[in-house]
């Protein structure tokens, strides 16, 4: 058994090392400053090694060589490396996904051009905090916003928000009440079941934020078309599934721009849940 995976993986690594290794130099992809994408692949495949399904059998082995080989593909198109916590590898249906981590899109989102950074704050009982409607820019702004070390709780979030910064200055506001981001939290499959939202609620609330307030800068941007879908494809998958690795519905293909493997034979739905990886760090 471990022979085979041995074999699928080093087929899995060399599949998409040479066709990153094309998309380079037809001009297809481009990456990051300092990014090697080697690197993160061969981060990505020792991770791999080490990643078992709910049922204890190693992803290699359970989930067919095109939707690893899309999943790798996925974490490169996006410059994002699994080491840093930028994202991890689960199972579902027999297929691998890569989704990325709060601290993945925060690095990607610096990836796009009309985006410099993007910043969010959970905001607790007690915080002072005000926004207001500015009519000439039409951009929402915060007027006032005090937080108070002795209000740190993460059982008293009462909200979250996030600004977005451009070349200029911020250029978005995104405002969530508690409400707001309980209503997307119980979109999740596994909200019920899972302790994330509430042993990690502040982490949980600033994603949430920031996913909403990347959306339409993302979509509005003039990069590249297979980036922008990496983005969507990733953000449609965990857009109401931030507890990262609960059970998700309705999948979509892991990217795109596929890997011609051969798949192996269907398995049962599997899924990869973790502690580390349920808390996004």
């Amino acid at each position: 058994m471990k022979n085979n995976i041995a074999v699928k993986e080093r087929t899995v690594v060399e599949s998409v090392m040479n066709r990153v290794a094309e998309m380079e130099t037809e001009g297809i992809i481009n990456f990051p400053e300092k990014y090697s994408y080697k690197n993160a692949i061969t981060s990505a495949k020792l991770i791999l090694m080490q990643t078992v399904d709910k049922n204890g059998k190693n992803v290699l082995d359970s989930c067919s060589k095109e939707s690893i080989a899309n999943s790798l593909l996925d974490m490169v198109v996006q410059g994002l490396n699994p080491v840093k916590k930028q994202g991890y590898f689960i199972a579902y249906g027999g297929k691998c996904q890569f989704q990325r981590s709060y601290f993945g899109t925060i690095a990607l989102a610096k990836r796009f051009s009309n985006i410099k950074d993007i910043r969010a704050y959970a905001l607790f009982d007690g915080d002072v905090f005000k926004t207001k409607y500015n009519t000439k820019t039409g951009i929402l702004e915060v007027e006032e916003y005090t937080p108070s070390f002795n209000n740190i709780n993460s059982g008293k979030v009462v909200g979250a928000f996030a600004v977005v910064i451009g070349a200029e200055g911020i250029v978005h506001t995104e405002v969530m009440n508690f409400a707001q981001l309980e209503q997307s939290w119980k979109q999740s499959y596994g909200y019920a079941k899972s302790a994330t939202h509430k042993n990690f609620r502040e982490e949980m609330a600033k994603k949430t934020v920031i996913n909403r307030a990347l959306k339409l800068f993302v979509n509005t941007s003039d990069d590249s078309d297979l980036l922008i879908e990496s983005f969507n494809n990733d953000f449609n998958q965990t857009e109401y599934v931030e507890a990262e690795a609960v059970e998700v519905e309705n999948i979509e293909e892991a990217n795109t721009e596929a890997i011609d493997i051969e798949d192996e034979p269907a398995v049962e739905e599997q899924e990869v849940i973790s502690e580390e990886q349920e808390a996004g760090f």
